[in-house]
């Protein structure tokens, strides 16, 4: 039954994928119960709850024995968590009808090349992989994928164009803003100061919590009590990048030393 409470609340956070699963207020309940049995603290949950619930309502809530059918929300409850800090970004990405081209940048490893991937299967587009002629011949809507660091500024340039004139849409990602970058070919900047600018921003208190969860479940890395995890959190650089870092690290020497979690653990690695 504990294991089961665990999967749907892991689910509801994006954690677990299952095929099916129902919640209800009981399950909500009954799950916080035992999380806080485990002497987790579960304030920085309770916005997650929020969104479910405000998406949903408790009209939805009530029906069918007060259980909804989570297979219903949308996929950044699946494997994308949002909050105030890459909010904007992903409501551009799905938005319906936005027809100016997107330049997407932000922190390594915030997942923008999952927006990307969102936003290429909602416009029927294709990736950019330096084959202009392939652009050519499909006609297709473009994602380019750390856009600055992997085509020439020409070529760039003349991509540009190209969809320009056919109308085509386009999607470029890329860890820095086009201000950062030293460009060879000017024409290019001037063609990308044309694009619809969106930043994901660097993780805040919520957003690193929820990531760190995230990894520690796909890793199946167990935390039996908060004092780990505030040792931790309290430690650790608080970006993307560090938080994949650490994790992977902790992982490894997990394995290798084949011991549980603990803090004399934790310190060989931070």
């Amino acid at each position: 039954m504990k294991s089961l409470l665990l999967n749907k609340i892991l689910y509801i956070l994006g954690f677990k994928r299952q095929k099916k699963i129902s919640l209800s207020k009981e399950i909500i309940a009954d799950s916080l119960k035992l999380l806080n049995k485990l002497s987790w603290d579960t304030s920085f949950i309770s916005p997650v709850w929020e969104k479910v619930f405000s998406k949903f309502g408790e009209t939805n809530l009530n029906k069918s024995k007060n259980e909804i059918d989570l297979i219903a929300l949308k996929e950044n409850y699946e494997n994308y968590f949002v909050n105030q800090t890459n909010q904007r970004a992903y409501d551009l990405t799905i938005l319906d009808n936005f027809n100016q081209n997107i330049f997407l940048f932000g922190p390594k490893k915030s997942g923008k090349s999952y927006l990307a991937n969102l936003w290429k299967d909602k416009n029927n587009a294709i990736s950019y992989n330096n084959n202009f002629s392939a652009i050519i011949e499909t006609k297709k809507n473009v994602v380019i994928d750390d856009v600055l660091g992997k085509s020439s500024d020409e070529n760039l340039f003349h991509l540009i164009n190209h969809c320009k004139l056919n109308h085509l849409k386009i999607y470029f990602v890329s860890s820095f803003n086009i201000s950062d970058y030293d460009f060879k070919f000017k024409d290019l900047y001037s063609r990308l100061r044309e694009f619809f600018y969106i930043e994901i921003k660097a993780p805040d208190e919520e957003m690193c919590k929820m990531l760190m969860v995230k990894l520690f479940s796909d890793k199946q890395i167990i935390i039996k009590n908060k004092e780990i995890f505030d040792f931790v959190f309290k430690r650790l650089n608080r970006t993307y990048l560090d938080i994949y870092i650490f994790v992977e690290k902790l992982d490894r020497l997990s394995l290798e030393k084949k011991r549980q979690l603990t803090i004399p653990l934790i310190k060989e690695i931070i």
